[in-house]
């Protein structure tokens, strides 16, 4: 559970052994490769909604529009005792706390861009587009995190070997 500085309480998702081990490791920048069924979009719900609790502005990316949807409905349902402003249309949920999470889909090269985020997270990374990740990573995605000096993860299950993969290399 989290208080949120308007008093009102929220439940955070909890964290199994494995996710526990990263979320106490963290650095930076981090890339976590592993199996269906981990709690992927779990863990990064929970990392979502301490970014918010907190009034930072988070970032939340993936491969495909239907991919949001799951983490979008986490963090909303989780955050309806703070009544959030929230529109699925834009992709974009905002507390009393000042936090805000926008949701963006890598179909768009330039997603994210003319943003700035204190932390950015990436659902099944290795499902980018090979040809268009790398670039969207560098000009759109990596430049919201300079004015705060974010943080970053990714996570994904695994998508093969390839070197013109992403999330691979």
């Amino acid at each position: 559970m989290a208080r949120a500085g308007t008093g009102t309480v929220i439940t955070l998702p909890g964290l199994h052994p494995g996710q526990m081990a990263i979320y106490q490791n963290s650095a930076r920048f981090n890339h976590v490769c592993c199996g269906r069924r981990w709690g992927k979009t779990h863990f990064l719900a929970r990392l979502a909604l301490e970014t918010m609790l907190k009034g930072e502005y988070v970032g939340i990316f993936c491969p495909q529009y239907k991919f949001l949807s799951e983490i979008y409905r986490e963090i909303l349902d989780r955050l309806l005792p703070m009544k959030p402003e929230s529109s699925k249309t834009e992709g974009i949920i905002r507390i009393a706390t000042g936090g805000r999470a926008d949701f963006w889909s890598l179909e768009n090269e330039a997603c994210g861009r003319g943003r700035k985020y204190h932390k950015v997270l990436i659902d099944e990374a290795a499902f980018g587009k090979n040809e268009t990740m790398t670039a969207t990573w560098e000009r759109a995605i990596a430049p919201t995190l300079v004015d705060y000096r974010g943080s970053a993860f990714a996570f994904s299950t695994p998508n093969g070997i390839s070197d013109d993969n992403w999330f691979y290399n």
